[in-house]
């Protein structure tokens, strides 16, 4: 099947919404067909690897076209269908525009809209259960993902739970219709929207009483050999690696901001290298550390080798915290141990005082790393 990026909506009637649960009700994450039976169109959200198969026979037996896969947010508890479905099917996997991922071909914004045939998915960014996470509406229907049911507690090895950002966000999703059917990975389908925010907000209170407060959790990727594998999968768009004797990292090494300036001054000074992605490493207002290295984090674990052979310390950092320690802990697990996370990232470095870059002339060599990290265009 040829492959078809996500359109810009036109001027058309409305359709009539047909949603389908695909996964068994064992399952412990639940994945969802969007289609416009009329045009034939479809699209496939939150797909988990092992029901790939039966997802394309759904499709065959129906003769829809997928035209769209998405994932709400990087997962940290299944791998992620999407790569094995759009190799199978052309279809582009589209995601929020900061997900570290590097088989994403459509990177999506608020208020961007997906379309398939008539249909139109409105995107939502909504982050809280991870700092990627979008929600879609569409015609009374509103897909979630994990943001409703697990908030800003996250998975083992998810990336960022924010009670802060989960509050705003469920703010964010009262001023749709109370009657909005709700469709999230791990609720009850159709649930109206006015019961699930209230129950949302009932656990986030909880949470924040638990825990004095609202505000970032720390985030480090997951310890146990299993979940480990099935994250670095889903960050390099491959299969779950198989089990071997490596020790896997735990709780990763931090770095205050003042103490980074100091040992950048110091005799020998660490490398910074910056995880995000090229747009956000030269558009981003907040500027970057001087002298910045730009590794992406989906093009990171290829680059392993490469940073083992700088003879310093290496200091990990984003615009924040949560990628800074998912990288470090990737690079921890392949076996470079000098490695540490810049705590707040660059945005608590600037706010601390200290220098940043934003003229995209200074970084010339940071340019080129972009060129070289960037991934292959897809084929055909």
């Amino acid at each position: 099947m040829e492959s078809s990026q996500p359109r810009v909506a036109s001027s058309q009637p409305k359709r009539y919404v047909h949603v389908e649960r695909l996964n068994p009700a064992s399952a412990s994450s639940q994945s969802y067909l969007v289609a416009d039976l009329s045009s034939g169109e479809a699209a496939i959200l939150d797909p988990v690897d092992p029901y790939v198969s039966a997802y394309l026979a759904r499709l065959d037996r129906a003769e829809l076209r997928l035209v769209a896969i998405v994932d709400t947010h990087t997962h940290g508890d299944h791998v992620s269908g999407a790569p094995r479905l759009s190799r199978e099917t052309g279809a582009p996997i589209v995601m929020h525009h900061d997900a570290p991922r590097a088989c994403v071909r459509s990177r999506v914004r608020d208020g961007d809209e997906i379309v398939v045939g008539a249909l139109r998915l409105r995107v939502l960014e909504t982050p809280g259960h991870t700092y990627d996470g979008i929600s879609l509406a569409v015609d009374g229907v509103l897909f979630v993902g994990d943001l409703l049911e697990l908030g800003d507690r996250g998975h083992a090895g998810e990336a960022c739970g924010d009670a802060r950002a989960l509050a705003e966000s469920l703010g964010r999703l009262s001023s749709l219709d109370g009657q909005t059917r709700v469709y999230g990975t791990r609720t009850a389908p159709a649930e109206p929207l006015a019961w699930a925010l209230e129950r949302a907000r009932r656990g986030l209170s909880a949470e924040h009483g638990a825990r004095g407060g609202a505000g970032p959790r720390s985030f480090s990727m997951p310890a146990d050999p299993a979940a480990f594998r099935v994250m670095e999968a889903n960050l390099s768009c491959d299969t779950p690696s198989a089990p071997d004797e490596r020790a896997l990292p735990g709780e990763v090494p931090r770095i205050d901001p003042d103490a980074l300036a100091a040992a950048l001054r110091s005799e020998r000074a660490p490398v910074v290298v910056d995880v995000r992605s090229p747009d956000e490493f030269f558009e981003d207002p907040l500027g970057r550390i001087p002298g910045a290295l730009l590794v992406p984090l989906e093009h990171l674990a290829a680059e392993a080798e490469t940073l083992r052979g700088i003879d310093a310390p290496l200091v990990v950092t984003c615009r924040t915290t949560a990628r800074a320690v998912a990288a470090a802990s990737v690079l921890a697990h392949a076996g470079l141990h000098d490695v540490v996370a810049l705590t707040g990232g660059v945005t608590a470095w600037r706010r601390a005082g200290h220098p940043v870059e934003r003229d995209v002339i200074e970084a010339r060599d940071g340019a080129d790393a972009a060129r070289r990290f960037s991934p292959p265009p897809p084929a055909g």
